[in-house]
């Protein structure tokens, strides 16, 4: 029997999307379900991040070892530890993000060297990035620093010296869209980024609509436009909230209604720059009851949220990585519409052919952050000929991406 180490935030035992901490967690978590179905010879030890009233466990083919602890830069002692323990794992997968050990993200700063450290001891690396940017300045608002200053600059440097580290210390790099393999390679060289598409959850199950609406206390009659995730600049929560408030104020008697489904970021709700963004999206979501924001989605409510719209919308400021609430959106047949900031989702074979088939295209799924696009996307999506067509798509993308599938790809990826 092989044993791969993974490295990533993963779930209490017994559940999925539990993690108040970390999308990843759930990420990880399908992602192993996956492997393990594809490989009846794999065994997996999971270094993981410490989680309140869970400990370390193990099952048949699973050991979760809670060795990390986000804050803190002795997590890297705990995590190479336990690398050394494993003499005869030679893979390990790494579920990388800026903020995985925590708000601070000067703590990430190591890790590039942790890893080239493992390689030099024989490991092969196979390094996931959940977010993909090469150049700070489009992302240097999020947290509060002017796009042209001096420390933007020294961010800029320091950034592309990370993805420099990161690649050399790897054996792979995989990205969950294949623009931003694309991006990677044409900067770095080389051909060491792979794109292996987000996972689909196919065994969450879709609840009638009517019955979602009672369960959620919201309106049968109203077209619900739902926005999933933890609030974020790059997410463009603002930009969602503002251009549905200029839409209803314009069309007062119109059956709309916007749910954000979950809540400010648990690891940076102290951050200052987060905190005023936070405060400020809530002023503009108060300002109407066609408005609200929920808090965390608990793991038995996702199927609600889901089930219960009409639309789902991203508004994303940046296309970083691949979404998943888009992925979710997927998992349930949803209608989903993109920000104009996403196209380059296109540049993916299977989000490319699966619009095609559906008769769509990529205008079709995309709007401009203004209330004005807002409102003729959402009227474009209301004729049931459009919705149709965007029901499509996503039962096409959910076979294309079915975990089963994405899990045997990476067996492949790592083992062929």
């Amino acid at each position: 029997m092989r044993k791969l180490i993974l490295i990533s935030p993963f779930p209490p035992k017994g559940s999925t999307y539990k993690s108040k901490h970390s999308a990843l967690a759930s990420f990880g978590k399908n992602k192993v379900d996956s492997m393990l179905k594809a490989d009846s010879e794999l065994r997996v030890v999971v270094l993981a991040d410490k989680y309140e009233n869970d400990g370390s466990w193990e099952d048949e083919r699973v050991e979760v070892r809670r060795v990390w602890k986000r804050g803190s830069i002795l997590s890297y002692f705990g995590v190479f530890r336990e690398i050394l323990r494993e003499k005869d794992s030679k893979e390990i997968l790494v579920e990388m993000e800026w903020a995985l050990l925590g708000k601070n993200q000067i703590l990430i700063i190591p890790f590039p060297f942790l890893l080239l450290l493992t390689r030099a001891l024989g490991k092969k690396n196979y390094i996931v990035t959940h977010g993909v940017s090469l150049d700070f300045s489009s992302l240097s608002p999020q947290l509060g620093i002017k796009k042209k200053s001096f420390k933007s600059r020294v961010y800029n440097f320091g950034l592309n010296a990370f993805y420099f580290l990161l690649v050399r210390s790897a054996k792979k790099i995989i990205t969950l869209e294949r623009d931003l393999a694309d991006k990677i390679n044409g900067k770095m060289g080389g051909e060491k980024a792979v794109f292996i598409p987000h996972g689909v959850d196919t065994k969450l199950k879709t609840v009638k609509k009517d019955k979602a609406r009672d369960l959620l206390g919201l309106d049968k009659d109203e077209f619900l436009i739902v926005n999933f995730g933890f609030l974020s600049w790059y997410k463009g929560s603002d930009l969602l909230a503002q251009a549905f408030y200029g839409l209803i104020k314009n069309k007062p008697k119109e059956k709309l209604r916007l749910v954000f489904a979950g809540g400010p970021s648990s690891v940076h709700k102290n951050n200052l720059v987060y905190a005023e963004f936070i405060e400020k999206l809530e002023e503009v979501v108060g300002k109407s009851e066609k408005m609200k924001i929920t808090g965390f989605v608990k793991d038995e409510e996702i199927p609600l949220y889901f089930s219960a719209a009409d639309l789902l919308v991203l508004p994303y400021r940046q296309f970083i990585s691949s979404s998943g609430p888009l992925s979710l959106a997927f998992t349930f047949e949803r209608p989903v519409v993109l920000s104009e900031k996403l196209r380059n989702y296109f540049v993916s074979p299977d989000i490319k052919e699966s619009a095609k088939k559906s008769g769509l295209a990529e205008k079709d799924l995309l709007f401009e952050l203004n209330s004005k696009s807002l409102a003729e996307k959402i009227r474009w999506g209301k004729r049931e000929v459009n919705y149709k067509k965007l029901l499509m798509f996503s039962r096409l993308m959910r076979k294309k991406r079915a975990w089963e599938l994405v899990g045997k790809k990476y067996v492949e990826m790592i083992y062929r």
